[in-house]
Parts: structure tokens; sequence; C-alpha cells
């Protein structure tokens, strides 16, 4: 674990750069981080298209602002099917309804962060860079809370297999024909999203056909989304298919205007943690986010609950933790955590084309 020394740290920004500092903050494999604060539109976040249509929520669902899982719900499959019948026919027999039970646990996303506690000491009064009232401490703060929430936001996108099954279950958990999904198997129809399948390689490009296609799919599963998330590369290559048919359309994204294209009246918006090769860059999803709940667990306790170290806090809105830590050394160690899971109530709802050329 990598101890920061504050005191070289604070100095050598202050006499060589003064007060600015250019975040560029990028990952191991040296991908720019994608999600809350990394960029002024996060409307190509799937975070930030959760919360323009009110689908980002503190607590679990029907269970206060707690709850062992982020979502329990029961899924009504089958009624029975009513039928014709004459004056001198009896009543058709009734049909006992049937039910499948659906839950997602909460998932845990942190980072750590840690000071030499005798360069904290020497930096006393020194710590601001250039003169202004930016700390050093503060600064990587903000950052790793950056990195937190880019974490999040990159987990939305896959399928929460990541780190042996400890990441979120993003949207390629819901968007499959076969496995499961929070504890369904999505080969059952009343289950099951609509899902082309361009492949076997991504090789053959999305057609308007391709489109089409997939909205008579959804048609039949009684859905229809609101919105078409994809990847720059997709969404490129699904402007040049509309052509001189492209109709544009500006929507207010809190305090920012945004423009996108609609297909048969559904906005397309490029999704930035789509765009690597291993972030589903090859694929269009079709989605109804009044089916989606992004849920976040509070991290305050409740009254008469036993105290902790925690620190309960926020950021953006969403709620975090940050705890003391022991190294084991001189320093101090601080986690940044925040408890959350991506939430689809019916993947029926849903759609996705795949294997598109890149």
């Amino acid at each position: 674990m990598a101890t920061q020394t504050l005191s070289n740290l604070a100095n050598a920004l202050a006499s060589n750069y003064g007060s600015l500092i250019v975040d560029s903050l990028i990952d191991s494999s040296n991908n720019h981080l994608h999600g809350l604060g990394l960029t002024l539109d996060d409307s190509k976040t799937i975070t930030g298209r959760l919360r323009a249509n009110g689908q980002v929520f503190v607590g679990g669902a029907d269970s206060g602002d707690s709850g062992r899982y982020a979502r329990q719900w029961p899924v009504l499959y089958s009624v029975g099917a009513a039928s014709s019948y004459g004056a001198s026919d009896a009543f058709p027999s009734a049909s006992a309804a049937a039910y499948a039970n659906a839950s997602l646990d909460w998932k845990r996303n942190g980072i750590t962060m840690e000071f030499d506690n005798l360069a904290a000491a020497g930096a006393r009064g020194r710590s601001f860079v250039g003169g202004a009232e930016i700390s050093a401490r503060d600064r990587e703060f903000r950052g790793k809370l950056k990195s937190l929430f880019a974490s999040i936001e990159t987990q939305l996108v896959k399928d929460g297999t990541g780190n042996g099954s400890k990441d979120i279950d993003g949207c390629l958990a819901f968007l499959k024909l076969t496995g499961n999904y929070a504890g369904i198997n999505t080969t059952q129809h009343y289950w099951q999203p609509a899902v082309l399948d361009k492949g076997p390689a991504p090789t053959n490009a999305v057609a308007l056909v391709d489109l089409q296609t997939m909205l008579k799919s959804m048609n039949a599963n009684n859905a229809r989304p609101n919105e078409i998330w994809c990847s720059m590369t997709q969404f490129h290559k699904i402007q040049a298919l509309m052509d001189a048919k492209i109709q544009y359309v500006t929507q207010q994204n809190q305090d920012a205007f945004i423009q996108s294209f609609l297909i048969d009246g559904i906005p397309v918006y490029p999704i930035s943690a789509m765009n690597s090769t291993n972030g589903s860059q090859d694929e269009i999803w079709f989605i109804n986010t009044d089916a989606l709940e992004l849920r976040f667990l509070p991290m305050a306790p409740a009254s008469g609950d036993v105290g902790s170290q925690s620190e309960a806090a926020d950021w953006m809105g969403l709620p975090i933790s940050v705890e003391p830590t022991n190294p084991g050394i001189d320093s101090s160690g601080l986690f940044i955590k925040a408890y959350a899971q991506l939430v689809c109530l019916n993947p029926s709802q849903m759609g996705a084309i795949i294997n598109c050329a890149v």
C-alpha cells in the first residue's frame, strides 16, 4: 500500500506549479475513468441517465431506508387463460396464480488512502497548493471519491461476475438469454429480454432493419424502451444509418442542455463506459428506465444503533462512509466506501443488439 508523503507532495505542487491542478485520472490499464464528477456532461453515464429519469434511490426498496436486500420482489407470471363458453357450459376451472421470487444483494465498493503521520505534521501550514486553499490531502480525497464512483460506473456496464462476483450486477447481468438474474433463470420467457445477435463475431455492422426488428421483438414482449444506450462507436454508426432522415432533439440535463437523435421517437445516448474493448462497445441496449433502479444504502446509523468510527457523508447526493484504518505503522489511513446495486425489475422490458461490428 502506498503511503503519501504529504509535505513533499504539497511543497512540490506549490513551488513548481501553483494552485492549478488538472485531473486526468486513469486506471491500472491506462483507461480514463468514467463516472460522476469526472465530466461536465454526466448524461453520458449510466448513473447520470438514471438520475435524469428519477431512478436513483437511497435505501432498499420496501424496507424503509435499509434492508437485507437492495431489492426483493415477487414476479407474477401466470394467472391462467380466459376462454369463451356457452350459456349451458360450466364455468372454466380456476387456475392458481404463479409467482417467482427475485432478490438482489447489496454490493460493496471502496478505496483506501494513507498518509505518513510525520510528513503530515511537518507539512502543517504548508499543505496548501500555491497559496490557494487547496489541501493536498483534500485534493487526493476528492480524487479517491471520483475513482470510487468510476468503479461503480464501470461495473454498471458489466455482468457482475468480476472480482469473484463481488461486482455490482450491471446491465449485462440481465441482457442475456441464458443464466440467472436475481435468482430467476433468464430462459424463462417471462424473464427473457429481446436479444438480436449479429455474431458470432463482431463483424456485421448494425443495419436499420436490425433496429426495427428489435423494436418489433420488444413490442411482442409488451415492452417499449424510452432510451437507447450504446458506445460512441455504435452511436456514430447509427447516426450514419439515419442520414437525411435523422431527427435531433435537445433535452435539459440538470443545468445543461444535451442533444441526441431519435429512433422511432426514442433518444439515443452514447455511454462513456461502454467505449472500451471490454465495455460492450459492440452492443446497443434498448432500455426502459422505469424498470431500472440504482440503489445506494445509507451509511448514517439509525437512532439507537451502536455507533462506530465510520463517518457517514455523501458525494453529489449519494451516500458514502469514511472510516479510519490502522495500517500498523506510523501513518493515518482512511477507507472510503459505498454500498450499491443496480436492479432490473423485469428483464423482458429490455433489449440488446449484440456482436455489432466496431
